[in-house]
């Protein structure tokens, strides 16, 4: 199917419907992703188009505030959470992540996910 907003999408039972969209990402460009969750009727609801449309225009703000938080929770929550107890291999499990380079370095933009609207009302 081709949609007038997500352009070009298949469509798989369990998931959703499926397309690709390039994004910057910290100054690199990635193909990735796109899934559009349904409840089962197979259909793309006009607020799901609207927040995807939202999305990409907020995308050059959005990406800076999530670099940020990205490194804020890597640092306060899951670093040295688990891993070996040696102090030395336990750097080398969790690097240090204090910039947006080495953020950049360590994490890909990989899928966006289009909640359904049963979801987003949740």
């Amino acid at each position: 199917m081709i949609d007038q907003i997500f352009g070009e999408l298949r469509y798989e039972d369990d998931y959703g419907w499926w397309g690709k969209q390039t994004l910057e990402f910290g100054g690199n460009r990635y193909t990735v992703d796109v899934l559009i969750q349904d409840d089962r009727e197979k259909k793309i609801s006009q607020e799901q188009k609207k927040t995807y449309e939202c999305f990409l225009k907020k995308w050059p703000v959005l990406q800076e505030d999530l670099i940020e938080a990205l490194i804020n929770y890597y640092n306060e929550e899951e670093r040295f959470s688990y891993g070996p107890d040696d102090e030395a291999e336990a750097a080398e499990w969790w690097p240090e992540i204090d910039t947006k380079e080495a953020l950049l370095h360590a994490v890909t933009l990989e899928a966006i996910v289009i909640a359904s609207d049963f979801m987003q009302g949740r």
